[in-house]
């Protein structure tokens, strides 16, 4: 896995359980688009410089590694693991 850079963080999208609630097994294909347009993400890594701006964080860091966040949604830069 990368290490991030900088003020970047590492996370990983929720990919669901690939099973519909009745019991379809849903496709690939299906699941790569649930986790694209999903906004909930397990915090994996954090870069050093995360939340190192005092002015922008004075009560400290939002969150820390294994903490589930929430961003926007096709935020950020995508890639196969």
């Amino acid at each position: 896995m990368p290490n991030p850079t900088g003020w970047r963080m590492l996370i990983l999208p929720f990919a669901g359980l690939g099973v519909s609630k009745g019991g379809i097994v849903l496709t690939q294909d299906h699941v790569d688009r649930e986790r694209l347009s999903t906004v909930c993400a397990y915090v994996v890594k954090m870069g050093p410089l995360c939340y190192k701006d005092e002015d922008r964080y004075p009560t400290g860091p939002w969150c820390k590694p294994k903490d589930w966040v929430i961003f926007a949604r096709y935020a950020g830069s995508r890639m196969e693991i």
